[in-house]
């Protein structure tokens, strides 16, 4: 019985250590990259792409009429304009904040959960919107919310696994140049 706690242990200890990490594993990281969350970050934006491929491949436009209604304007026009725009615009942010995420900066990781957030709760907005006018199929629609929601997840992750990380690493560089610092001194007085 206890052989088969092993293995959910050694999860649970894997986990632990990844995102909290102590010792060893601290002196580690400065001198390697956060890698883990950099990829998983990229995986977003990959899946962020293929969730927008998928919404405006499936989608019909013309002959909106008066069906299609997002915040009391029925301008189809304007809001494919900016829900385009702030899809390339997240695209490029994401990708910022995917390289400060592989140095593992702390407000970089809570801008990545924001946007985990956002992505999953822009599938309420303009997609629900098309499908209800009957502008987008249903299989469309489903395959859409997976890859947003795939994207949104795996930012949430990637954002929280840099936050912890992130402050294990600065709590360790304090300590570790409170040290330095206090070496310093008693070599001075020498």
């Amino acid at each position: 019985m206890a052989e088969e706690n092993k293995p959910q242990s050694i999860k649970q200890n894997r986990l632990s250590r990844f995102f909290y990490p102590k010792g060893i594993n601290v002196e580690m990281m400065r001198y390697q990259s956060n890698k883990l969350c950099y990829s998983l970050s990229l995986a977003s934006i990959l899946s962020l792409v293929v969730g927008f491929c998928c919404l405006y491949s499936g989608t019909k436009i013309s002959g909106a009429g008066s069906t299609f209604s997002l915040f009391g304007s029925d301008n189809i026009g304007v809001w494919m304009g900016v829900d385009i725009l702030i899809n390339i615009l997240s695209m490029l942010f994401l990708l910022y904040i995917s390289i400060r995420v592989n140095a593992y900066d702390v407000k970089c990781g809570y801008a990545l959960m924001g946007f985990g957030v956002f992505a999953i709760l822009k599938i309420f907005l303009y997609p629900f919107s098309l499908f209800q006018a009957g502008l987008m199929s249903h299989s469309i629609l489903i395959c859409m919310i997976l890859f947003y929601l795939l994207s949104g997840v795996l930012e949430l992750f990637a954002g929280a696994a840099t936050i912890s990380r992130g402050k294990a690493l600065i709590a360790f560089l304090k300590e570790t140049h409170a040290i330095d610092l206090k070496s310093d001194e008693k070599a001075g007085k020498r």
